[in-house]
Parts: C-alpha cells; sequence; structure tokens
C-alpha cells in the first residue's frame, strides 16, 4: 500500500492524502496528529461493495477498536463524501477498508484507492 500526502494552496490550507490499495490492515495515523476531514473520495475497483472505516485514534488495533465513522461504497463505483463544516479529529485519523461493515474484519477488498482532504 502506498500513501501520499501533498499540501494543497487553498483557503482551508489543505493536504491531500493518496491511500492506494487500503485494506483491512489500515493505515494508522494518516496525518500524525489532529486535524479535520473535509472531504473522502473512494475509488472501488473491486465488483463487491466495500466498507470505508475512520477512527478517531492514530493507532487502533484494526479488527478489535470500533471505527468512528462507517460508509458504503457499492462495488465497481466511485463515492465521494462531503462533510459540512468538516470531521475533526483530535487523537489522529487512522483508515481501513474492508467488505465486511462490522469492527471484525477480515476480507480484504481487491483494489480500492482513497483521496482524503484534510485541513
Amino acid at each position: 500500500m502506498a500513501t501520499k500526502v501533498s499540501p494543497l494552496t487553498d483557503t482551508l490550507q489543505s493536504t491531500l492524502v493518496v491511500l492506494t490499495s487500503l485494506n483491512v490492515a489500515g493505515v494508522e495515523s494518516v496525518t500524525g496528529g489532529s486535524g479535520t476531514l473535509h472531504v473522502v473520495e473512494v475509488v472501488n475497483g473491486d465488483s463487491d461493495a466495500i466498507f470505508i472505516k475512520l477512527y478517531d485514534d492514530g493507532n487502533p488495533t484494526m479488527g478489535t477498536t470500533a471505527p468512528d465513522v462507517v460508509f458504503e461504497v457499492a462495488g465497481s463505483a466511485t463515492r465521494v463524501v462531503w462533510i459540512d463544516g468538516g470531521l475533526s479529529f483530535v487523537n489522529g485519523l487512522s483508515v481501513s477498508a474492508a467488505e465486511e461493515s462490522g469492527t471484525a474484519s477480515s476480507t480484504n477488498p481487491s483494489s480500492v484507492t482513497v483521496r482524503l482532504c484534510i485541513s
């Protein structure tokens, strides 16, 4: 899995984080600290529906720690989630993807790219 962090030049002083091949192991503390999540774009290359899980936890135990936010992305689809006013996280934002919606997840999606706009 690759993670790319790029600062954007805008009035929000945002950072674009791109996570490729996201899976159940997830990415811990994608920004290394607190911030506000404004937009999530998910490209699901898997034919099955997947679930994106967001944690206000810089070091969650994936599969044991309950996510703070979960949303579904249909198979072979792209979904953009705009968060009006942003979603604040204070402990570090962590992200995972799985074919199961619950806390315990074991099935990796085959191809998922997630873009996060964070300030």
